[in-house]
């Protein structure tokens, strides 16, 4: 799996590269990365400011409109 990011994107939202990279990942449901990859999002700021919905585990969190509409953003910059 590729991932761009935009460093703006995680400026305006003070949101972490690993926070992002956790919503993208549960977002296209690849959950088997989360075990070999070393990441450390900060989940209940992620659920605080609206980006996901926390629940058992992460097969069951759902990605919210909010990181949506940064994809979006960020894909329409792009051209």
């Amino acid at each position: 799996m590729n991932v761009d990011i935009n460093f703006e994107v995680l400026e305006q939202t003070g949101m972490s590269a690993d926070d992002f990279l956790y919503l993208y990942i549960v977002y296209r449901k690849g959950f088997n990365y989360l075990n070999s990859l070393n990441l450390k999002p900060n989940l209940e700021e992620l659920q605080e400011n609206g980006y996901i919905k926390l629940g058992e585990t992460s097969d069951l969190h759902i990605v919210r409109q909010k990181f949506f509409d940064l994809l979006s953003n960020n894909f329409d910059q792009m051209f």
